[in-house]
């Protein structure tokens, strides 16, 4: 009688196969997500270069430079002038973003009230606000808009502002006074950044600087860079107490006002005096008492942070890079010092 053989793993080999498929997943899984990284970081230089297009558009058709925003009026004496709408609004027509530039109050107030009324931001336009991509960095922000919704505080402060949140600040530096004035015409004096205060013409506001404000020259300034957020302040704005500054860089990118210019821009050199090296994304992630520490530059990428420079190129810094030596000078327009990046 003829025997019929049959053929099967042995369960020692059958453990040996998954062991090998699972060693297998663990090499490959980190190549997988350093190439998703890699696609993320190389959307986000993407972004910046047309953040300096429509900076660069906005220049040749206004024959100068966007401004920190559209008022500059001492706040003693003109208090609703803090409420403005910012630099990023501005540039919204030159980002190929009309729509949303006609959505803005006629007389460019943007203060919180407003937000959380019906009548100026109805809810479609919230999410359109909080829904420009080259405003977010993928490697930070999923999909979907990204704004802080209406009511989400409701006492009205100065400080900070609620709205739509981004991923990007434009450089200042403020070489004495305090950082939160630069929006100001009579802090003129301290501002060294390449965006500054505006000319005021009866009710309107113009250009201040044409690119020749930026004197050290267009390849040696600094213009946009990724803004530090912690994982752990990522989509909250508090409006009063402690957390007051600590929050207030992922407050809304419309308006200016006073700790809300950390939610605009950041500085290398604040006050004449301190200095902010890039950080790392957990830097200061739960510390809310040494507030100031969290209003520098940083990414989520591995170890660099994206920066627009002046002639339209992005560069990725290192977060080594020295602060004194490199980063202050290529911020500030007219030092004379002019320095390579390594």
């Amino acid at each position: 009688m003829k025997k019929t053989c049959f053929f099967a793993f042995t369960l020692v080999e059958l453990l040996v196969v998954i062991a090998i498929i699972g060693v297998l997943i663990a090499m490959l899984l980190p190549a997988v997500q350093a190439a998703r990284e890699a696609a993320r970081r190389s959307q986000c230089v993407n972004h910046l270069k047309q953040l300096g297009i429509g900076v660069h558009n906005f220049h040749d058709s206004k024959n100068g430079l966007p401004p920190m925003g559209t008022g500059n009026t001492n706040v003693a004496a003109s208090p609703t002038k803090r409420w403005n709408v910012s630099f990023w609004g501005i540039i919204l027509p030159f980002l190929e973003q009309e729509s949303l530039w006609l959505l803005v109050p006629s007389d460019l107030y943007c203060r919180m009230d407003r937000w959380n009324n019906d009548t100026y931001f109805p809810e479609e336009a919230r999410k359109a606000f909080g829904s420009v991509p080259i405003y977010r960095c993928p490697s930070r922000r999923g999909s979907g808009p990204i704004y802080l919704p209406k009511n989400h505080f409701t006492t009205p402060v100065n400080e900070v502002q609620i709205g739509p949140q981004n991923d990007y600040g434009f450089v200042n530096t403020c070489s004495g006074g305090a950082y939160w004035t630069l929006f100001f015409e009579n802090s003129l004096n301290n501002s060294f950044g390449p965006f500054r205060a505006c000319l005021t013409e009866g009710g309107s506001w113009a250009t201040r600087d044409t690119m020749a404000w930026w004197s050290d020259g267009t390849t040696n300034q600094l213009l946009i860079g990724e803004k530090h957020i912690p994982p752990s302040r990522l989509g909250k704005c508090a409006g009063t107490g402690t957390e007051e500054a600590a929050y207030a860089g992922d407050c809304s990118f419309l308006p200016i006002s006073e700790w809300g210019m950390y939610a605009i821009s950041r500085p290398f050199l604040r006050n004449g005096t301190a200095t902010f090296p890039i950080h790392r994304p957990s830097d200061f992630n739960d510390d809310l008492t040494n507030i100031q520490d969290n209003i520098g530059f940083g990414s989520y990428h591995p170890g660099i942070c994206n920066f627009l420079i002046g002639d339209g190129s992005v560069r990725s810094i290192g977060v080594e890079t020295s602060v004194t030596n490199i980063l202050v000078p290529l911020s500030h327009v007219n030092d004379g010092r002019s320095v390579s990046l390594p």
